[in-house]
């Protein structure tokens, strides 16, 4: 795990966390580049001492391929999980980077033994883009945290105790605006003052205007 990063913790599990796992987030490319091959190295060693059933691979693209090909090397099963924002942008994006992502992709991701998916439309591209079988993926929707939505809304908005929201897509299902919906009316025991406003177009519209009113 990332160092100081906090996870639900309990007595089955066995939290370890190294701090030469870097953020992906506007990172140093050369603590990146190490936090990977890093990564990899321990990964390695760990698999040759102690048996595992499989190893989930909850990264980026590239580190899951990565990780995928190496337990193929080493005889150990893996399950990636994918998130649509991730596969969308080497599948269609031109860079150079998009590129060499996709390769990594066509050529991993096939072999991982089975797949989690965040959302029908990811399960979707990795269907019909990247060729994996639609029968070795599981959709497992994202799930939210309660205690730590109501922290993340406090502290970004220190001017008064009204809490806005702005929600902006086309109305589809793949979009989670009917599962934001109840989100919000959870989040409203606790915070009467929260405001959730949707702005977009689809077939879902008069559908999520009904389970507002």
């Amino acid at each position: 795990m990332k160092k100081d990063e906090k996870e639900i913790v309990s007595s089955k599990n066995n939290i370890i966390r190294k701090k030469q796992i870097h953020f992906s987030v506007n990172p140093n490319k050369f603590l990146l580049f190490f936090s990977y091959v890093y990564q990899l190295f321990w990964l390695t060693m760990r698999l040759r001492k102690k048996s595992y059933i499989a190893v989930i691979a909850n990264a980026e693209v590239v580190q899951n391929s990565l990780i995928i090909i190496l337990c193929r090397i080493l005889g150990v099963k893996t399950i990636p999980i994918s998130y649509a924002e991730e596969i969308t942008g080497p599948l269609y994006n031109k860079t150079i980077k998009s590129k060499l992502k996709k390769i990594l992709l066509k050529c991993a991701y096939p072999k991982a033994n089975k797949h989690i998916s965040c959302c029908h439309f990811a399960k979707e591209l990795l269907t019909n883009k990247v060729m994996v079988p639609n029968d070795n993926i599981k959709v497992v929707p994202v799930s939210y945290n309660k205690e730590k939505m109501i922290s993340t809304i406090v502290r970004n908005n220190k001017k008064n105790n009204t809490y806005n929201i702005l929600s902006v897509g086309r109305l589809v299902k793949r979009k989670g605006f009917a599962e934001l919906i109840d989100v919000v009316k959870e989040l409203k025991v606790e915070m009467p003052l929260i405001n959730l406003n949707i702005v977009g177009h689809g077939p879902l519209e008069l559908m999520l205007k009904q389970k507002v009113i």
